[in-house]
């Protein structure tokens, strides 16, 4: 999941440009399992929600062992008669 923060530290040095600040609006990924933060974009698994790597690996090994066989043959491009001989 996605948020903007606020991150601005309103600097008192005679600095601060206000509004114009980059640290206004910060977009932060948050993993929608776990909460945690996301640090980078090419860490964000699609599983239907974004996951980080941590999660995605768990729902994938989770899904794989609700699998058959025959299942996981096909996925592979096994032929399902050359299976469990």
């Amino acid at each position: 999941m996605f948020r903007i923060t606020d991150e601005c530290v309103y600097c008192n040095d005679g600095k601060c440009i206000g509004s114009a600040c980059p640290n206004i609006e910060v977009k932060r990924m948050y993993c929608d399992e776990c909460k945690e933060e996301i640090k980078s974009e090419e860490e964000v698994y699609d599983a239907g929600c974004d996951m980080c790597p941590e999660c995605f690996k768990n729902y994938i090994e989770n899904e794989w062992s609700n699998l058959t066989l025959e299942e996981k043959a096909d996925l592979m491009g096994y032929k399902h008669e050359t299976v469990g001989d």
